[in-house]
């Protein structure tokens, strides 16, 4: 699209240079002019980015996901971890387990919705809010929970979670790596019968270089055809697994489920149902990205129906095959054969997908502190490809994933699951109701020392003329009144206009939270301690990859 832009004399000169020539004539005289005024023409084209619509229209729809691409993308976070590492945490807790699943499901998505409201309380709250602190304006897109914890309850605590943000997807993806070269090492002993044993610690290198080029991609809306295929993978693994037990000719003959497991099981057990069901971290990225982000409650209780069924099912048919003796990996216990074979392979591959997924909210956070160019460039690549080798040296260091999983869902977890939400949630309507209301001030005129309203008038707007020219004054409401007779039996009663708040459905919500907050804490101070035994406890029996390369898989040996 082109401009042209003329530049002529204005008339005002040429008449001036008219009536100097005439008089020159009249005199006999002649006037030097100058050089002749001639009209340019420029030509302007506009640069590609300004020839974008400023706003969405049929023809240039916004970009974004829609409600089934996000809860793909949750079900993706995920990930196979629900079909075949827990399990066997929620088979050691025996009969408490059921209530302690659905009671962790429970506060996972209350919490998880309670951060997609505050997230769009946020964005209704108006620009003047982001006036104030114009660095939210500037991050509410590039990572949100930190932007709306800024806004909420202040920069102090923004920083504390920003760095539990990164520490928690950091150390998340350690167990994608060593379950993904774990079960590469399983596929080659399957295949050869026993004879081709290849550590892990040597897949764990390979597994590193090959999943480095998956995470240069950019946010989660560049990810769509990497969500479908990781989605399909856990389903078709699901399938494969469950078709495994059925076809297993196993005896009978096995560990029955413990009734009344020991105190360190049950918080090993929640530990690992905390870790492989939380969405916290990255819900929010996810919610940026949507084309309705009001939508994001229920992308999450779709994502935690299809996956909380396939670890039903899968669990179920774990204690009716095998019992006490289900392992931390369920695909090790599972006969040799080509179905198995192929669930170990498709599992492993969507171990890697996930973590594309998983850690776009560190990544992003860490490009625009190093101001790196949110497009693709070789400094994206460097810096991603360094993340990633980090990660590979932490998971050699480390003997088992299921300890990893354990330590980081009842350490890091709990304050991004049952601290932060309700905190956040509760300040963000506190913002909101207190936000000036655009409603026109209302006027009482009295008519008496005592009055009443009269029961057939309303509040009524009454137009004042203006002078034109003048701006128009604010409209106001006015409510009219008439005396009360006094007589000998007059009381006078005197009634706040206040409304009387004895229970609402806000402080039943701030109750609640209160409650999962002293929960939360109690519980993550438990499970630290424990989980902290439990890692000094296996590192003395299991040493790690960085200490014996060549070590076996866990649970075969």
């Amino acid at each position: 699209m082109g401009y042209r832009i003329t530049r002529a004399v204005a008339a005002g000169a040429r008449r001036n240079a008219d009536a100097a020539r005439r008089w020159a004539r009249a005199v006999g005289c002649a006037v030097a002019t100058g050089p002749r005024l001639v009209m340019r023409t420029y030509t302007y084209k506009s640069k590609p980015e300004e020839q974008r619509p400023l706003l969405p229209s049929a023809r240039h729809p916004a970009p974004g996901l829609s409600l089934l691409f996000a809860t793909l993308c949750i079900v993706d976070i995920f990930g196979v971890f629900p079909v075949i590492a827990l399990p066997r945490a929620i088979v050691q807790c025996g009969l408490l387990g059921v209530p302690l699943v659905l009671v962790v499901f429970a506060l996972q998505i209350y919490t998880a919705s309670l951060l997609g409201k505050s997230w769009n309380i946020a964005r209704s709250l108006g620009p003047q809010h982001h006036e104030e602190e114009p660095t939210i304006g500037l991050i509410f897109n590039r990572y949100p929970l930190a932007a709306v914890t800024e806004l909420t309850l202040g920069k102090g605590a923004s920083s504390c979670v920003s760095v539990l943000l990164d520490l928690t997807i950091f150390a998340g993806g350690i167990p994608n790596l060593l379950v993904a070269s774990q079960n590469l090492q399983l596929f080659g002993l399957k295949v050869s019968d026993m004879q081709f044993n290849l550590s892990f610690c040597y897949w764990l290198l390979l597994v590193g270089v090959l999943l480095c080029p998956i995470m240069w991609l950019g946010s989660p809306r560049d990810m769509k055809s990497i969500v479908a295929i990781s989605s399909a993978t856990i389903s078709v693994t699901s399938l494969l697994i469950w078709w495994s037990i059925f076809s297993d000719d196993a005896s009978d003959s096995y560990t029955p489920v413990p009734s009344s497991p020991a105190w360190e099981r049950f918080i090993a057990g929640y530990g690992m149902l905390a870790f492989q069901f939380d969405v916290h971290p990255t819900l929010m990225t996810i919610q940026v990205d949507m084309k309705k982000p009001k939508h994001i409650g229920k992308a999450v209780m779709l994502g935690f129906l299809i996956s909380g069924t396939l670890f039903a099912v899968t669990t179920a048919l774990a204690v009716w095959r095998y019992g006490g003796d289900t392992s931390a990996n369920i695909l090790q216990v599972m006969p040799p054969g080509p179905i198995v074979q192929a669930a170990v392979l498709i599992s492993a591959l969507q171990l890697c997908l996930t973590s594309a997924i998983g850690h776009s909210a560190l990544f992003q956070h860490i490009e625009d502190h190093l101001q790196i160019q949110r497009s693709f460039s070789w400094r994206r690549c460097l810096l991603r490809s360094s993340i990633v080798a980090l990660g590979v040296a932490l998971g050699e260091s480390v003997p088992r994933f299921d300890i990893v999983m354990s330590l980081i869902g009842g350490t890091l977890t709990g304050p991004l699951v049952f601290v932060l939400p309700p905190l956040m949630y509760s300040k963000a309507r506190a913002m909101r109701a207190a936000r000036p209301s655009d409603a026109p001030p209302r006027r009482t005129i009295s008519a008496g020392p005592a009055w009443i309203p009269i029961p057939d008038t309303g509040p009524r707007q009454l137009p004042t003329p203006s002078p034109r020219g003048a701006s128009a004054p604010r409209p106001t409401s006015f409510e009219i009144f008439k005396p009360i007779p006094r007589d000998n039996n007059y009381c006078p009663m005197l009634i706040s206009s206040q409304e009387i708040k004895i229970f609402t459905q806000e402080r039943l919500l701030d109750w609640v939270g209160y409650c999962i907050i002293v929960i939360g804490i109690l519980i993550t101070v438990s499970s630290t301690y424990i989980n902290v035994q439990n890692t000094i406890t296996f590192v003395q029996f299991i040493p790690p990859c960085i200490m014996n390369v060549s070590v076996f898989v866990p649970g075969l040996d």
